[in-house]
């Protein structure tokens, strides 16, 4: 109950209810500093009520939505995603449909919209792993496993690969690494599902879901995101492949290389 009472404390404060046409308790001003560029001066988030649904305001922007009426006459969340805009929950192998919202004095309705198509990148002279795994009909069958997208998502943060011999790289950063796993798992996401990690589930495909007492958490995590065997993404595609850490900066890491599979 206090967890409760405290949500609802940090909620309040940092997205007060004001009343439609009320004047926003925030801004786009420009700065005083030289160049005059636009900063934000005030509160940054603040909520509106609209009869039975309420829509959240960031830096003057709707970002989400609670009980918005959907098509089908239900009702449910709404929110706004960096790639493709405003979705809402579907149900069965999609898990998103993407559109917009009618932001109404009594109402806000979200309308269904184009869905966004991922299109591989194509195969060419230059390896990329992407392409390559794009095309591996076991590989994307298997990443719509969560553990396995998981163990995808942590082998392929912040790394480079290489195919083979050859000496050209491919890259993967974290918001890469992100976009590729909910693309390829085609089930509607978004890479804000998985940037800056995907921490929903514990444990490393395909073992079992995470055992370990929660003084292991963190040397379970280590040992995770640091011998990619664990991960076990294999497919016919991956052998051909090998990878490489890099830092946050993007030099590179120690020179060794691991085998995918």
């Amino acid at each position: 109950m206090n967890e409760m009472v405290d949500a609802k404390e940090y909620r309040d404060r940092h997205d007060p209810f004001i009343e439609q046409g009320q004047e926003p308790p925030g801004r786009w001003a420009p700065d005083e500093r030289p160049g005059g560029a636009l900063t934000w001066r005030g509160q940054l988030g603040w909520r509106t009520s609209h009869g039975l649904a309420i829509v959240r305001w960031s830096t003057g922007k709707p970002s989400d939505a609670e009980n918005a009426l959907y098509p089908d006459g239900s009702r449910g969340e709404a929110n706004d995603t960096l790639d493709h805009g405003f979705r809402r929950r579907a149900s069965g192998e999609r898990l998103w449909i993407y559109g917009r919202i009618d932001i109404r004095p009594d109402d806000v309705v979200f309308i269904d919209g184009e869905q966004p198509i991922y299109q591989p990148p194509p195969q060419g002279d230059i390896p990329n792993l992407e392409a390559d795994l794009a095309r591996d009909g076991a590989f994307v069958a298997a990443i719509k496993d969560d553990r396995f997208a998981l163990a995808v998502r942590t082998v392929f943060d912040n790394r480079s690969f290489y195919k083979g011999q050859d000496p050209r790289s491919w890259v993967s950063g974290e918001r890469s690494a992100a976009a590729l796993v909910a693309n390829l798992r085609d089930r509607g996401e978004s890479y804000n599902d998985y940037y800056p990690r995907f921490a929903g589930l514990r444990g490393t495909y395909p073992d079992d879901r995470y055992r370990a007492a929660p003084a292991d958490t963190h040397r379970r995590d280590f040992e995770v995101a640091h011998n990619p065997a664990r991960c076990a993404v294999g497919s016919a595609v991956c052998l051909a492949w090998s990878r490489r850490a890099f830092g946050r900066g993007g030099a590179a890491g120690n020179g060794r290389h691991a085998a995918l599979a």
